[in-house]
């Protein structure tokens, strides 16, 4: 029972203290004019820190919006034609220092379920080593594969496959502290 109130307490005293920073910070008036606000670069504040964060956050979801690495069968060599991609996510990843991605391996359902799972984090891992080419750090990113479990494509022939044999990045979080 003690216990509870403690925590009620605690809580209680979190909200309210939300609450009274809220009421200190009250809404920025409208601008009838927006040439008001423009200001020369040379005029530098906090609100432009605001900006470089909301920028990252938004280079964060980017990644999340990347196409997915494609493979030929029965491969795992990176393409040529994916580096733009990799390229892309690594530079956000530089950008942003307290990313941290899950790349997932996918394979098509040719060969068997075992097979498929080690191709989905060969394929995984060469992605994974192409992000530290370009100076991702390695503690950064992790790797799974999934094999043939989950197809974007359900269909048994080519076009199918061909869009089945992936890697995919995935946002997981800031990394951890060691």
């Amino acid at each position: 029972m003690q216990r509870r109130s403690t925590c009620e307490r605690f809580l209680v005293t979190a909200l309210l203290a939300l609450v009274a920073g809220c009421a200190r910070n009250p809404a920025p008036e409208p601008v009838a004019d927006a040439s008001a606000v423009i200001r020369p670069v040379s005029e530098a504040s906090d609100t432009d820190a605001q900006q470089s964060s909301i920028g990252a956050m938004e280079d964060a979801v980017a990644i999340a919006d990347f196409p997915p690495v494609y493979f030929a069968f029965d491969s795992d060599a990176v393409r040529d034609s994916a580096l733009d991609v990799i390229a892309r996510v690594a530079d956000a990843m530089n950008r942003i220092p307290e990313l941290r991605i899950r790349l997932e391996g996918h394979a098509d359902e040719r060969g068997s379920a075992d097979y498929n799972l080690v191709l989905g984090r060969r394929r995984a891992e060469a992605v994974r080593a192409a992000l530290l080419a370009y100076g991702v750090e390695e503690a950064r990113i992790e790797v799974r594969s999934f094999g043939e479990e989950f197809p974007v494509d359900p269909g048994h022939n080519e076009a199918a496959w061909s869009k089945n044999r992936r890697v995919e990045f995935v946002i997981i979080g800031k990394p951890e502290q060691g």
